[in-house]
C-alpha cells in the first residue's frame, strides 16, 4: 500500500511545481531568444569588421591601376 501511495504522489504534481516549471520554461525561452539576438548582432558586427578589414587591406595594397585590377 505504501508503494502505491508513493507512485500516486510521484505521478501527481502540485500546482506550485507546475507554475514553477512553467516559469522556468518561460525563462529558458526568453534566454534562448536573447542569445539568438546577440548571436545575430555579433555575426553582423563580425561581417562588418571583416569587410572593413578587407576594404582597408585593399586600399593599402592598391597603388596603381594594375594593382586595382589584380586585387579586385
Amino acid at each position: 500500500m505504501d508503494t502505491i501511495l508513493k507512485w500516486f504522489n510521484w505521478g501527481v504534481k502540485s500546482t506550485d511545481e507546475v507554475v514553477f516549471e512553467e516559469k522556468i520554461a518561460e525563462l529558458n525561452s526568453r534566454m534562448r531568444r536573447v542569445n539568438e539576438e546577440i548571436d545575430i548582432e555579433l555575426k553582423r558586427r563580425e561581417c562588418e569588421g571583416f569587410s572593413a578589414y578587407i576594404s582597408m587591406q585593399k586600399e593599402n595594397l592598391v597603388e596603381t591601376k594594375e594593382d586595382h585590377w589584380l586585387i579586385g
